[in-house]
């Protein structure tokens, strides 16, 4: 008797169904809301890396290439990338450039939270935006994968930062504004389409404004962390 009534309540704790935890006040306060977003392996963000460094040579836009799986994992560590990358080229072109000038150099601590604030700003804010507006236009894309695309446009300012170590004013103007042309060629192939597809009527003060939006960031960094070469 002791050992059915054992079973029995061993069936019943199998069969009981397990309860999920509950998700506080809304899905987005919890980590398995963006869990998704981050469930990407190396080979996605080599792929996707490659596609928004070399896009001229690809067939199919970033959009579509991310249109199942858009991930935030490649954005942030571009982004984090870039900050730090920002900060050490910066400081040490000042540095070379005030060693060849025989002139005082001093460390800026600040440095590193004006990278941050500044490429973190924009990797956010600026789909923000693009999202609110393509909303208010009826042009449906979801805010990730907005925020995907962004953020793999900013990749090729991280080899632009590199090269601004040699201290040389017209050499860190010319990569750059290559940078930012060929990050905004690519945000502009990509959203072109799309926007042509939906309000055809805007399509020039859009991708204007996107392009703008780019020449502004890279003004940034070069008024602000590279102006002493």
């Amino acid at each position: 008797m002791n050992v059915n009534n054992s079973s029995n309540a061993s069936l019943l704790t199998k069969a009981a169904p397990q309860e999920s935890p509950e998700i506080p006040f809304c899905g987005c306060l919890s980590v398995r809301y963006y869990q998704p977003y981050f469930d990407v392996d190396t080979n996605d963000i080599y792929v996707r890396l490659l596609n928004s460094l070399f896009y001229c040579r690809r067939e199919n836009n970033f959009l579509a290439l991310i249109a199942d799986k858009p991930d935030a994992y490649g954005p942030f560590w571009i982004s984090t990338t870039l900050v730090f990358s920002v900060a050490v080229t910066s400081h040490i072109s000042s540095w070379l450039s005030s060693w060849m000038s025989s002139k005082n150099w001093e460390y800026d601590f600040q440095s590193i939270v004006s990278s941050a604030s500044l490429i973190y700003g924009f990797a956010t804010i600026v789909p923000t935006i693009i999202y609110f507006g393509f909303n208010n236009l009826n042009a449906k894309v979801s805010f990730v994968s907005l925020l995907c695309l962004y953020g793999y446009s900013l990749a090729v300012f991280i080899p632009a930062t590199l090269i601004c170590l040699v201290p040389s004013n017209a050499l860190s103007w010319l990569i750059l504004l290559g940078a930012a042309a060929a990050s905004g060629v690519f945000l502009l192939r990509n959203l072109a389409r799309l926007i042509a597809n939906h309000v055809p009527q805007y399509l020039t003060p859009i991708l204007a404004g996107i392009a703008s939006i780019q020449l502004t960031f890279m003004l940034l960094l070069k008024l602000y962390f590279f102006s002493s070469v």
